[in-house]
């Protein structure tokens, strides 16, 4: 029979009140992921209504003054150092405390990230809609990843991280609190209420605005966005503003609908591989730069290469996980 794990049992846990069974129970049912997020947020407010000893700082300065007037030192005197004999060994146990402090700092860092955030993700072929604490809402493409603070945001901004690709539509609230999207390819959006889209990848980045006004920061530059605005991120970080874009071509992915627009066959490469992890080989370089333009509703890679090879009159073979496209 399987134990029900309540807030009161898991109060249990945390007060050192579980016997052994209770524990070894506990410790099994953490290690499943779906679990993970009620144990955090039960811990965060055991810990609240269980605070910590707080040091009397003040005192503990007052009596470091008092030992310290015990001791004086006359400073224009030098006394010589004893010497200092290295054994062989001494090398070696520098790099092993240095290994073990890196090993520690690590593990300690990944339990910081894993309590303090929470991480939404999607495998290839996946799209997800987050509704975030303040109702703002996301929708996250497939292989993409949004870190949001776990315990809600601070009142200075509401800042989160992605990886891969996202449409926002922001909630303004009274206080005018910013909503900040961060991303690895050195740039990153400012906004108080808008939609926007965001596509930060490994080749470069994209920032989309549909409605309000979004401040753009790059790596050497701040651009305030307008309606229909684009600006396209290099993989050096170099950025560049196109306005009056078709916007339905970046966001039509929510409704697993794929809208190309001079589209070019290198592109398609790239979407295959983000959005499906299907490698596509083009038989030709020059092949390239060959365009496709249309609409096509697709779920899977299957679904889109078909219908995309009727249009462009192409023909393709599979082997495993590549596709090899032929002429």
């Amino acid at each position: 029979m399987k134990l029900l794990i309540t807030k009161e049992y898991l109060y249990n846990y945390f007060d050192g009140k579980a016997n052994h069974l209770q524990k070894q129970y506990i410790d099994e049912w953490i290690k499943e992921p779906k679990n993970k997020e009620f144990f955090y947020e039960c811990l965060a407010t055991w810990e609240k209504e269980h605070l910590q000893y707080w040091a009397p700082a003040e005192q503990g300065y007052q009596r470091h003054l008092a030992r310290m007037k015990q001791f004086k030192v006359d400073e224009n005197e030098e006394k010589p150092l004893p010497p200092v004999q290295l054994k062989k060994s001494f090398p070696f146990m520098i790099a092993a405390s240095v290994a073990l402090l890196c090993m520690l700092g690590l593990g300690l860092f990944y339990k910081k990230e894993e309590l303090f955030y929470k991480h939404y993700t999607t495998v290839y072929g996946e799209t997800q809609h987050v509704v975030l604490e303040d109702g703002s809402e996301v929708f996250l493409n497939a292989n993409s990843s949004l870190k949001v603070p776990r315990f809600g945001f601070n009142n200075y901004a509401r800042s989160v991280f992605l990886v891969g690709e996202a449409s926002f539509s922001i909630k303004h609230l009274p206080n005018n609190q910013n909503f900040i999207v961060n991303t690895a390819n050195q740039f990153k959006v400012e906004v108080l209420g808008t939609e926007f889209s965001v596509f930060s990848r490994q080749r470069g980045g994209k920032v989309i605005l549909a409605k309000g006004k979004v401040q753009f920061h790059g790596q050497d530059t701040q651009i305030t966005m307008k309606p229909g605005d684009l600006i396209s991120i290099d993989k050096n970080g170099e950025s560049v503003l196109l306005k009056n874009k078709n916007l339905a071509t970046f966001s039509s992915w929510k409704e697993h609908r794929f809208v190309f627009d001079q589209t070019t066959m290198q592109e398609l490469v790239y979407i295959f591989q983000e959005s499906f992890g299907v490698e596509v080989v083009l038989p030709d370089t020059k092949i390239e730069s060959w365009t496709i333009s249309g609409s096509f509703p697709a779920k899977t890679a299957d679904e889109l290469l078909e219908t995309i090879s009727v249009a462009a009159n192409f023909t393709y073979k599979k082997e495993g996980n590549k596709v090899f496209i032929q002429l």
